[in-house]
């Protein structure tokens, strides 16, 4: 009995000699719910306006201490991976699934100070700008979990600020009106009056013609 806790000792002993510190691994509170605020702006610029839309794409799953997101029962169809929450790719992929099956997601409108806020549950969580402000284009789809990873601990009121740009308007030249066409009529100034007299002299002349042939005709 002595001998071992002698033992214990001298391992307890021997580790604070080494200096080596023994840290609880932080584990997430899957009882805990959350919230996703997500922010418009262009530097120090909020943009209001708009609406953004949410869906749960990916469920948590816990095997023998390690997490994971599985599809959740809406998006098991897009066969999308999920290794990668932060790629930009899969959160289009996911977009674009949602678009094509018709699936429902929870929308609302961004407030004037330029937020969103959706109360949520652990999870993956795909975003998506469908009605952008005006004279703005949409954000691109992205990807966020609840909780998130912060300074190597998790925290369940997650904020997002994705890049807001400004839309480019396509200029187009709109070419000037046509002049509907008319009949050629005498304009006033110009020359084809002078045509007129002469063409009653030419008349006078053929009538004055036709009734000396007739007045010969008749003496003959």
């Amino acid at each position: 009995m002595r001998k071992r806790i002698f033992t214990l000792l001298l391992a307890a002993m021997l580790v604070l000699s080494a200096g080596i510190t023994v840290y609880a691994h932080d584990v997430p509170d899957l009882s805990l719910d959350g919230t996703i605020t997500v922010t418009m702006r262009i530097g120090s610029t909020v943009v209001p306006g708009g609406s953004m839309t949410i869906y749960r794409v990916g469920d948590i799953h816990e095997e023998d201490g390690n997490y994971s997101f599985v599809l959740s029962e809406a998006f098991s169809g897009s066969a999308v991976a999920l290794d990668a929450p932060q790629s930009a790719a899969a959160a289009k992929n996911l977009a674009d699934y949602a678009v094509k099956q018709s699936v429902t997601g929870v929308t609302q409108r961004i407030l004037r100070n330029g937020k969103v806020t959706f109360a949520v549950e652990p999870g993956l969580y795909l975003l998506v700008q469908k009605d952008a402000s005006s004279g703005y284009a949409p954000a691109s789809p992205f990807l966020i979990s609840v909780p998130n990873m912060k300074d190597g601990s998790y925290v369940y009121d997650v904020d997002a600020t994705p890049k807001v740009e400004i839309q480019k308007v396509t200029e187009t030249t709109t070419p000037p009106p046509t002049k509907p066409t008319s009949p050629n009529l005498p304009q006033t100034g110009s020359d084809s009056w002078k045509a007129f007299p002469m063409m009653l002299l030419g008349a006078a002349l053929i009538a004055g013609g036709w009734m000396l042939r007739k007045k010969e005709s008749y003496e003959s």
